[in-house]
């Protein structure tokens, strides 16, 4: 399993894997709960993919084998750190992790897609759709999965509770600001982006 991308900061650690092991090789890698170990029975490859390549990495990450578990709203926890905080993103082969002090935080990976303009529509407005790239657009995407992921609540109207500043991009990389508001509670987050070939990688921490 190749490293694609790891950058630790004051505030998290971000990394980015690509399983490509046998399955049953890498399972037998990685400690997992009985609950766990009876859903990779019957799950589909792709979910058993993400659920082995999650610990697998956390694993790394740690140096050591860890339990994952979920807390009332259904965002994981690390129970060997329970001041930890962490956030898990899938796509495709690849998965992401993020690890923080802070909470509320969130990731997200999304693969290239050819189709992205005709998605935009379902987290932006038509003038914010119209004025960015494809390459925005993805950000858009990503930074606004990422901030659903730290709220973690369910109930989320991507257009009008997540706003995300205009995502400027240099050297494939970007730092924005992005901003959730159901009206009972404001949350102020900054945003980063990197995109690894054709993989889009979003992370927000919040602003105290």
């Amino acid at each position: 399993m190749p490293l694609v991308s790891i950058n630790t900061s004051r505030q998290s650690t971000v990394a980015v894997w690509h399983t490509t092991e046998d399955l049953d090789i890498l399972q037998s890698r990685v400690s997992v709960t009985d609950r766990v170990a009876s859903t990779l029975m019957t799950c589909k490859p792709h979910r058993r993919r993400e659920i082995i390549g999650t610990r697998y990495l956390l694993d790394q990450i740690l140096a050591e084998g860890v339990t994952i578990l979920k807390d009332v709203h259904g965002r994981p926890k690390i129970q060997e750190y329970p001041d930890l905080h962490l956030s898990v993103s899938h796509s495709g082969a690849y998965s992401a992790v993020m690890l923080s002090q802070s909470r509320n935080i969130g990731v997200d990976i999304q693969v290239h897609r050819d189709n992205i303009r005709k998605l935009a529509p379902k987290f932006l407005y038509p003038d914010e759709v119209e004025a960015a790239d494809n390459d925005q657009l993805h950000y858009y995407w990503g930074i606004k999965e990422s901030v659903f992921k730290a709220w973690s609540k369910g109930g989320v109207d991507f257009k009008s509770m997540i706003t995300v500043s205009p995502p400027i991009i240099q050297d494939k990389q970007l730092k924005t600001s992005a901003v959730f508001d159901n009206s009972d509670t404001r949350q102020e987050y900054v945003a980063r982006g990197k995109q690894l070939g054709n993989l889009y990688l979003t992370s927000v921490v919040p602003i105290s």
